[in-house]
């Protein structure tokens, strides 16, 4: 796979690269395609997701967008210029599929790919049960060729069922989320109030750590992030209901285990340690593969009790959670940024339209 600094070089000022095929670096054409733009909910762009990860895959792509509008489009044929284009992607929501007739691809021999970020819910009831097992039905009904997704449990969940899927985690808009180089102290969390997010935080309420909420409008969240030491995120699912968990936290101090291992990593794994805010993390099996090592980049944690312990040590030496937060915000602008996503989306469909 040629790297983003070649593609770089060669999208930008069309130069030959020497020992590279020239033949290789023919640009595919890809027509992307997504839901009308409205606000983002997300904290993670400044113009919605729908356009961040659009302009990224534009610096290694030639991307024409199609934004859907109702009545959607149930042909092939209604996308302008379809068969023009080496491959379609669709970047819509689950719900968005789930209650429409089979598209029509009609005579368009191209990759037709569907990119979903919220795929784990086939297996994860991390946010609901709504969407368990749907997303299989929807993308044969639809007639798509390849899943990307954002998990490797996610990719090894949907090949099992005969899925042809593949793993492009999520990032952080390096333009975005930086290391300003502020006073810091203390930590912080965002983001919605998944239920085992609430037991997490509970409990260390319960044990007297102080975790501030952020509510900062996106533009702002880089800054709010900037004066915080440690930021604390969780992936985790429940192995019991929320009350019930709620209640065998208070009743033995997270002696008793409550937490199972979350589907994938999540936007905020990424935001977090690029701020340069030393991520807390439950741990996920796919966190080493990304760089994020226990007390190196990160800070990890399978239960209640050994978070308390690590941010109970760690919160007595600041400098060393500085330190976490530095390496981590290196990590990210080096790996993980939407520029190098772009660049590995264009390696996946070149090397799948080369047969």
């Amino acid at each position: 796979m040629l790297s983003p600094g070649i593609w770089r070089l060669y999208l930008e000022r069309r130069v030959k690269v020497p020992g590279i095929d020239q033949s290789r670096l023919k640009i595919p054409r890809v027509l992307f395609v997504c839901r009308k733009p409205r606000p983002s909910t997300s904290s993670s762009f400044k113009w919605g997701e729908d356009a961040a990860i659009r302009d990224a895959l534009a610096r290694y792509l030639s991307i024409e967008e199609f934004v859907l509008h109702e009545p959607w489009p149930d042909s092939a044929a209604l996308l302008r210029g379809v068969k023009t284009f080496d491959a379609v992607i669709w970047f819509v929501r689950i719900r968005d599929l789930t209650g429409r007739p089979s598209f029509d691809w009609g005579g368009y021999e191209g990759l037709r790919i569907l990119y979903d970020w919220d795929a784990c819910q086939d297996f994860s009831r991390i946010v609901s049960g709504r969407y368990l097992g749907q997303w299989a039905d929807v993308f044969r009904r639809h007639n798509f060729d390849l899943l990307v997704c954002t998990g490797r449990r996610t990719r090894d969940h949907f090949r099992a069922q005969g899925v042809d899927a593949e793993w492009i985690p999520k990032a952080a808009d390096h333009e975005i989320f930086q290391d300003l180089g502020l006073s810091r102290e203390g930590l912080c969390t965002y983001g919605s109030s998944y239920p085992a997010r609430q037991v997490v935080l509970g409990y260390l309420r319960q044990v007297g750590i102080a975790v501030a909420p952020l509510s900062s409008p996106q533009v702002e969240l880089n800054v709010a992030l900037n004066r915080h030491l440690g930021g604390v995120i969780c992936n985790a699912e429940l192995y019991v209901p929320l009350r019930i968990a709620k209640a065998l936290v208070r009743a033995s101090g997270g002696r008793i285990p409550v937490l199972a291992e979350g589907p994938e990593p999540m936007i905020k794994n990424f935001e977090v340690a690029a701020s340069g805010t030393e991520p807390v993390c439950d741990e996920l099996g796919e966190l080493a593969e990304l760089g994020f090592i226990d007390g190196s980049t990160a800070v990890l944690y399978k239960s209640l009790t050994e978070l308390h312990e690590k941010l109970r040590s760690l919160l007595a030496d600041p400098d060393a959670l500085r330190a976490i937060g530095q390496n981590a915000a290196k990590l990210v602008q080096e790996r993980h940024t939407w520029e190098a996503r772009g660049a590995e989306f264009a390696s996946l469909i070149r090397l799948r339209l080369s047969g």
